[in-house]
């Protein structure tokens, strides 16, 4: 492995930044001379990470995000 990236959407302010087990993480990973690689939702394997894939998740996160800002302010 040559890389391990984790990606969270937040809305709170950057005092309450950090990792946050309890939200939807998107974890990728790089082998080397082998590619990249994204993990499943729930961790349990790996598949090949395509530009849409992860835009796709990157995406779904951010509209989980809106969801629970607006839920906030109600």
């Amino acid at each position: 492995m040559t890389r391990y990236t984790r990606i969270q959407s937040r809305w709170q302010p950057a005092r309450n930044w950090g990792f946050d087990r309890r939200k939807t993480t998107v974890a990728c990973l790089a082998v080397k001379n082998d590619g990249d690689y994204i993990y499943s939702p729930g961790f349990d394997y790996l598949t090949p990470m395509t530009v849409q894939n992860l835009r796709d998740r990157i995406d779904a996160m951010i509209a989980e995000d809106i969801a629970n800002l607006r839920e906030s302010r109600q």
